[in-house]
């Protein structure tokens, strides 16, 4: 293969140059596409001009002569050039050089050689770049390379491209990064990605991305991510999705989390998750939330969480709510109230306690 005089520089066209073997004004490159001593991107005198390099040119060359490839040189290549890169080709640019990669350029590259992107690259690469993305290109990234993405990436984003991340994809990705997540790119992604979110990924959302999380993507969230969920947090789930969380989940809120939940959403707890509530975090909730427990709600207290309740919540209660709950729940309250505890409720909710 020989490169063609476009691409030599002015300063070495037509005339020979040392350790290259030159023909008029064209530069032999070995087989292989490797460039010889003196010829490579990004090295002048003896180098190539990438502005003028086009995709059958690019495809041609071995990933070894684009390691000097700087970020201005990249930035200055032609958007249809880059569709001949490959894999390896990628793989082989400086993460300086990546920097310089414009949303037009990227959404010229073919998938495939999105497949040899690293951390270190994607770390490197402007923010905007990404709103040429592609869904084709986004499913062929490798999951390691996600642990570089950041959050002004994410936000450039077109939403649709999230219905193409994969839970392995999700796993990878820097907890920061999920900062700049929306709620319509939320929507979009597969539940079973949600499986792979972890606390501290949790911990990053915005509040208003959690807008539009799903019944079916909340009920995926593992324990340990939903322990990540914040009191800023947590008034952002809709009551459907809130109904959805299952008995096991509901344990992994922090008590300060579900203290924050706001009353008129308690009532969409499901009765099994009131019955599994740890007593860190029924002692936690509010006087206001107890208030709002539906009939069925407060029969679902069991007698072992009696010990966690305090006068202030069983206060909130109206005299048909205090008889609501069941008579072994209301023994086991009245067995763990101290007599000063008992002095602070009123004497129609101590006679209802009392009642059988």
């Amino acid at each position: 293969m020989t490169v063609p005089a476009n691409l030599i520089p002015s300063s070495t066209s037509g005339g020979s140059s040392t350790g290259n073997t030159t023909t008029g004004s064209t530069i032999t490159i070995p087989a292989g596409g490797t460039l010889p001593a003196g010829a490579t991107i990004g090295t002048l005198p003896g180098g190539i001009d990438p502005s003028k390099m086009t995709a059958d040119q690019l495809k041609n060359l071995a990933g070894s002569a684009l390691t000097g490839l700087t970020s201005s040189q990249m930035s200055n290549m032609a958007p249809s050039a880059l569709s001949g890169l490959t894999a390896d080709q990628l793989k082989a640019m400086a993460p300086s050089a990546m920097s310089g990669m414009t949303a037009d350029q990227l959404k010229n590259l073919a998938g495939s050689a999105l497949s040899g992107m690293t951390a270190e690259q994607m770390a490197s690469m402007a923010g905007s770049a990404f709103s040429g993305m592609t869904a084709d290109q986004l499913k062929a990234m490798a999951p390691s390379a996600m642990s570089g993405m950041t959050a002004e990436q994410i936000k450039n984003m077109g939403a649709t491209l999230f219905s193409s991340m994969s839970p392995e994809q999700m796993r990878n990705m820097a907890p920061t990064a999920l900062s700049g997540m929306t709620a319509e790119q939320m929507a979009k992604m597969s539940s079973t990605v949600f499986a792979s979110f972890n606390a501290d990924q949790m911990k990053n959302l915005d509040p208003s991305a959690l807008v539009s999380m799903a019944a079916d993507q909340l009920k995926k969230l593992p324990v340990g991510a939903i322990g990540g969920i914040t009191p800023d947090q947590i008034d952002s789930f809709s009551k459907k999705a809130l109904a959805a969380i299952s008995a096991a989940q509901a344990t992994g809120f922090s008590p300060t989390t579900l203290a924050a939940l706001d009353p008129s959403k308690v009532t969409a707890l499901a009765t099994k998750v009131i019955s599994a509530l740890k007593d860190d975090q029924v002692g936690a909730m509010t006087p206001d939330q107890f208030a709002a427990f539906t009939v069925n709600q407060l029969k679902s207290l069991k007698p072992s969480q009696a010990d966690a309740v305090t006068p202030e919540q069983i206060d909130a209660l109206t005299v048909k709510e205090v008889k609501a709950l069941t008579s072994a729940f209301r023994k086991a309250v009245l067995k763990d109230f101290t007599d000063a505890e008992e002095e602070e409720l009123s004497a129609k909710i101590l006679k209802a306690l009392k009642g059988k």
